[in-house]
């Protein structure tokens, strides 16, 4: 072959070359191009809440946000019933988280504090002081739980092994003396067939407070902090006649519709009862 057919061949081939390399560059470059582009895509995607998501995409961010919204409802169910339980103080307070929750774990001495803040006539029917002195000798208690059942309330003892050491139940009568004991509730003595025939007028029924012992009446006086409310007038005093879990419902009148409950011992009541009794006409109210 002649140097200038060698010659003509090289130089028809480098614009092949040239095309063809302009060609691969340019397949290259689209691709680079699809490809951020739909990076920026996905990317635009999750960060624009406004824009609308569509197939897989919609659905896995549709997922993820429901997990997510679960999980805060979980978390501040769980704040709030944290904080709900770290103030409870009173038996009221335990009967309006049970009232939300089935049941409630108290530590030894968050369970102290509601126990003592019940009437001291009360507190045998939640526990005995006999068995809270030999658990506390020994030393044993590591947690209160308690439940509410339709028909009782259920308190368990428990120590760190989770062994009962002592059980009580309160029925729901007695659930329920202990909820209404100080409470005012609208109610007329006079027409009421429980407190019927023992009923005292107030004059008679500080009389009769004043010739109690010392002792009994500054038990009176402890434990019915409406005889030293200086905010209310009692009118008239009654006492049921049918017994409420061993104890006798006493109100207190502060006027013609309303009345301070409490629950006594029936042998707190017997001298006004008595003097009630006595009476042989209604008309004396």
């Amino acid at each position: 072959m002649s140097p200038i057919h060698s010659e003509y061949r090289r130089f028809t081939r480098r614009p092949l070359w040239f095309a063809g390399a302009v060609v691969v560059l340019l397949l290259l470059a689209e691709m680079a191009f699809n490809i951020v582009e739909r990076a920026l895509g996905h990317y635009l995607v999750w960060q624009n809440g406004g824009r609308p998501k569509i197939g897989r995409t919609w659905q896995e961010g549709e997922s993820r946000l429901a997990a997510n919204t679960k999980v805060e409802e979980i978390t501040r169910s769980m704040r709030e019933r944290v904080r709900a339980l770290s103030s409870i103080t009173n038996f009221d307070e335990l009967l309006a988280f049970l009232n939300a929750n089935p049941s409630v774990t108290l530590s030894p001495e968050q369970f102290g504090v509601i126990y003592q803040g019940l009437p001291e006539f009360f507190r045998p029917l939640v526990v005995p002081a006999e068995e809270l002195l030999k658990i506390s000798r020994a030393q044993q208690l590591a947690n209160v739980l308690i439940e509410r059942q339709p028909e009782r309330l259920e308190i368990l003892l428990a120590t760190l092994n989770q062994q009962v050491t002592y059980r009580s139940e309160l029925t729901i009568e007695q659930v329920n003396m202990l909820a209404n004991h100080g409470r005012e509730v609208v109610l007329d003595l006079r027409t009421a067939p429980r407190f019927k025939d023992q009923m005292l007028v107030s004059s008679d029924f500080f009389e009769i407070l004043d010739r109690q012992f010392v002792d009994e009446r500054e038990r009176l006086l402890r434990e019915l902090p409406v005889l030293t409310d200086l905010g209310i007038t009692i009118v008239r005093v009654a006492f049921s006649k049918d017994l409420t879990a061993g104890f006798v419902e006493t109100a207190f009148a502060l006027d013609e519709a309303r009345a301070r409950i409490y629950y006594l011992p029936e042998e707190w009541t017997i001298p006004f009862t008595a003097r009630a009794r006595a009476y042989e006409s209604p008309s004396h109210f």
